[in-house]
């Protein structure tokens, strides 16, 4: 009964955001790219929804476990440790990775401060 709710609240949604997004003029409406983002967003969990259910035979569905948080999370480690460019190679990648096993094995503290990635020269 839960589930279903809650599938109605995103169909629902998903048919607001398409309304206000046909309503005339600019003013107040989502940009293109945030409105598709949004619509693939709705019809991408009532998709997933039906395949667990109805296909995979699923009792229940946790929607929420659904997202890339972590995957994010993970790449603005990369990214951050490559300089701050959004385009990084994958040869920066393995040494991002390679510094972040290396904090997280250590965890070291030396006088009551705690050892960074400018204690090392990986150069």
């Amino acid at each position: 009964m839960y589930l279903v709710a809650r599938a109605t609240t995103i169909m629902a949604r998903k048919e607001w955001v398409c309304a206000w997004d046909e309503t005339p003029g600019d003013c107040g409406k989502l940009s293109k790219e945030t409105f598709t983002e949004l619509w693939i967003t709705c019809f991408g969990l009532l998709e997933v929804a039906d395949c667990c259910l109805l296909e995979l035979g699923s009792n229940y569905v946790i929607l929420g476990k659904f997202q890339t948080d972590s995957l994010e999370a993970r790449f603005d480690q990369y990214r951050q440790l490559s300089g701050g460019e959004c385009n990084i190679s994958l040869r920066q990648i393995y040494e991002s990775d390679k510094k972040l096993l290396l904090l997280s094995t250590l965890k070291l503290k030396l006088k009551d401060k705690e050892i960074t990635l400018a204690n090392f020269d990986f150069e």
